[in-house]
């Protein structure tokens, strides 16, 4: 791009300048490039003179939000009276990644990328990137440029500490100790010493003091393929019936899980998982313990997923022991059940999601569990309260072995009129199962229908279910039908 103008300006015997021709540039058109050098056409196009054009192209990339880019200025081949200016526009040719764990180090890497050779290139385009970055990630993400050459830079991104959370409101309890439920989350990302997530859970009955737990745990990723989890829990429940004096259920729960990624490719993913669990509970009735037992169990398992035409699999499979050792044991005044403490089960679960025409969608969920053991009561299979029905209440429906499915229609749509990025998911369900007791033959089984809508934006996610028993009536509430939700709010 150029314009010329008569030369007729300079001193007697010097060429005046006629002409400016711009290579390079994407980023301006002529007429915005004009008053960079408006006032000294018909000059003497001296040093001076080039290199005041040279630093006014350099500036007026940075008045515009750019990064600086490389230029050159030159008389032109075919006479002196036209200069050239010649502009490697900014880009971005090298990164570097600070603080945070190695995952997520090498998260940030990857998802820079396309930044890398993206000329010319503006501040506002870095930030607009790395705020989406850092949302995606849940990190706290500070950056910093630095020009390693004319025209090239060096992004530095540093991974910082930053505080999350959530607020829930859940209607998913029982009977026994209170359908309404509060729970809350605090998390601080990236906190240092190459830990990736600190967390913080409370959960408590609204109604009365039926549950209530405190959580905490911690996590990090020495290498990219590798993740280490250790967490706690404490709870108490009071069965909220006639009893006197109440029983009162205390429960210890930690553990170790390491988690290996063997492949992580875009249409596909697998997963191995490992960990050791210690579980101690009790349940306490006045002055005496009626149950003590304490569970010491080992699992280990594969998660895939593949993406195939239109659709996504998931498969999981994992199998668990427990072991009567390292402080294992229980005892029961009451009944003397006959509890193995030494136990091997195998669990499966699988997950389809599949497009249908119109902007319709299914969800196909089966999980079943088998044992031969007579399992501890919080080891069993329970379909009650889980995403395979609400119809039931969490722990209805279980056994040492079972089997469930549940197939659901949805149909979701986008929203802005009241709420902006809003999300709708209205769906129904039928779903069935059935679960085995090993010590006493028991069979039952059940199956359940129900509707609902789930509500999604950025700022929290919620949804409302009503659910009905079908066949077998639910213990607390026969066949009637239940109202479940939950609404959680993030920060």
């Amino acid at each position: 791009m150029a314009l010329s103008l008569p030369a007729g300006y300079a001193s007697a015997g010097e060429r005046a300048l006629a002409a400016v021709l711009f290579e390079g540039v994407s980023a301006f058109d002529a007429e915005q490039l004009f008053p960079l050098y408006a006032d000294r056409l018909g000059q003497a196009p001296t040093l001076p003179v080039r290199i005041q054009l040279r630093d006014r192209t350099r500036d007026y990339y940075l008045s515009q939000g750019y990064l600086a880019p490389a230029v050159r200025v030159a008389p032109h081949p075919a006479g002196d009276d036209i200069l050239v200016v010649m502009v490697a526009e900014p880009r971005i040719t090298d990164t570097r990644v600070n603080g945070g764990g190695f995952r997520q180090q090498a998260s940030v890497r990857e998802r820079v990328q396309p930044l890398l050779g993206h000329a010319p290139i503006s501040t506002r385009t870095i930030d607009r990137f790395i705020q989406g970055l850092a949302h995606t990630l849940g990190a706290g993400l500070e950056i910093d440029t630095e020009e390693l050459s004319p025209g090239r830079h060096r992004l530095s991104v540093a991974i910082v500490p930053r505080l999350g959370g959530e607020l829930t409101y859940s209607a998913e309890g029982g009977q026994q100790l209170g359908q309404h439920l509060v729970a809350g989350r605090i998390r601080l990302y990236s906190p240092g010493g190459g830990l990736d997530e600190v967390y913080l859970a409370g959960l408590h009955t609204l109604e009365s003091a039926g549950y209530r737990s405190v959580g905490a745990g911690v996590s990090l990723s020495p290498n990219g393929a590798n993740t280490l989890y250790a967490d706690i829990d404490v709870s108490r429940a009071v069965p909220q019936d006639t009893t006197s004096p109440s029983r009162v259920y205390r429960r210890l729960w930690s553990r170790l899980r390491w988690r290996h990624q063997v492949i992580d490719a875009s249409t596909r993913a697998l997963v191995f998982d490992s960990s050791v669990t210690l579980r101690d509970y009790t349940r306490e009735r006045g002055n005496e313990t009626e149950v003590d037992e304490r569970l010491r169990m080992a699992e280990a398992g594969v998660l895939a997923s593949v993406q195939h035409g239109s659709g996504t699999s998931r498969l999981g499979i994992a199998g668990l022991i427990g072991v009567d050792a390292f402080g294992a044991g229980r005892r029961d005044s009451r009944t003397n059940e006959p509890i193995d403490l030494a136990f091997q089960l195998i669990s499966a679960q699988y997950t389809l999601w599949q497009p249908l025409p119109v902007g319709f969608s299914m969800r196909l969920d089966i999980a079943g569990q088998y044992s031969g053991d007579n399992l501890p009561y919080s080891q069993r299979f329970s379909a009650g309260g889980t995403r395979l029905t609400n119809a039931y209440e969490p722990g209805e429906l279980s056994g040492d072995s079972g089997i469930g499915t549940k197939l659901e229609l949805r149909r979701g749509f986008s929203d802005d009129r009241w709420l902006p990025g809003a999300r709708w998911v209205p769906y129904v369900y039928y779903g069935i199962a059935s679960t085995d007791v090993n010590v006493s033959d028991e069979r039952a089984s059940a199956a359940a229908s129900g509707l609902g809508v789930r509500l999604l934006t950025r700022q929290f996610a919620s949804y409302i279910e009503f659910g009905k028993p079908l066949t077998t009536g639910s213990e607390y509430r026969d066949k009637l039908p239940r109202l479940t939700g939950r609404l959680t709010v993030y920060f």
